[in-house]
């Protein structure tokens, strides 16, 4: 599993949903083993901006199946808030809000 370093500590990307050069679109699990559904949003010289989607086993599958689109994991997230969290090219901490 590769890792991805947040300002919410160090998570494990276990599943691409989008990939070109890099990810865009992942599912990755923190150190208490809960999941997240990342989407890339924004990205420029200095720092690349991701929703991170806090997300049940079930809600998993039905993204992987098609029951949900990624857009409505997004805008019906089950918890009612995602993460916005930006990641430094200069691997400074970065920043984590709640959304």
């Amino acid at each position: 599993m590769e890792p991805f370093v947040t300002p919410l500590g160090i998570m494990s990307v276990i599943e691409h949903f989008l990939f070109y050069d890099r990810p865009f679109i992942f599912l990755c699990v923190d150190k208490t083993n809960s999941k997240y559904i990342v989407h890339l949003v924004d990205d420029d010289e200095f720092c690349e901006k991701w929703f991170l989607i806090p997300s049940t086993e079930l809600r998993v599958e039905f993204v992987r199946t098609g029951k949900i689109s990624l857009r409505d994991s997004l805008l019906l997230a089950e918890q009612g808030w995602i993460w916005e969290i930006t990641t430094p090219f200069d691997e400074s901490k970065g920043t984590a809000e709640i959304r």
